[in-house]
């Protein structure tokens, strides 16, 4: 386990709604259900200074349609500046210089990473399909198993069709009104 990995397995233990955290590659994959995933790593953002990493990345990922979406946490808004001796106030950031990775002057405490951790999980719960349909996650746990729904997002392709399905079959019967044939006044008389 690189760096990296260590400190994002720190900030899954508190994250409300990462299911199923997998560390790999300096970054953290969660399951958000219904085929919707969320990739978690360090980012260079603030400064511009290469190897300086004052953010964490949210990209959220479908399954079937790739990138959905991706917001940036800056450690500057989150936890705001913080002093100490040698910075005189800084915003706290990874510094990796030589290989080696390490917090910059400001090693972020146990309610820092609470508190980064809940910024994250508001940000998922907006993908989260047990947040947004939790009848569905409920359906899910009582079948276990026996003919369990399908993910929203099928359900939500299904109906699109068969309202479309419906709509082309009014069609026709719209076109035939609009193409009957026009008098003008002067055809009756």
């Amino acid at each position: 386990m690189n760096y990296f990995e260590k400190e994002l397995s720190r900030i899954a233990e508190f994250c409300e709604g990462l299911r199923d955290a997998v560390l790999a590659g300096s970054a953290c994959y969660g399951d958000l259900g219904g085929g919707v995933r969320v990739k978690l790593q360090f980012a260079e953002h603030g400064d511009g200074c290469s190897g300086h990493y004052d953010a964490l990345k949210a990209t959220v990922i479908s399954r079937t349609e790739g990138f959905v979406d991706s917001v940036m946490f800056s450690f500057g808004d989150v936890w705001g500046k913080k002093y100490d001796v040698c910075t005189h106030g800084g915003v706290p950031h990874i510094l990796t210089s030589n290989g080696e990775s390490e917090w910059d002057s400001y090693y972020p405490s146990r309610p820092d990473m609470k508190r980064l951790a809940a910024e994250v999980g508001a940000y998922i719960g907006v993908f989260d399909e047990r947040t947004i349909h939790p009848e569905i996650e409920q359906a899910r746990a009582a079948s276990k198993g026996r003919g369990a729904k399908k993910p929203i997002a099928e359900r939500l392709d299904a109906g699109k069709q068969k309202s479309a399905g419906q709509s082309a079959a009014k069609q026709p019967a719209q076109q035939a009104v609009h193409e009957a044939p026009r008098r003008s006044y002067w055809d009756e008389h």
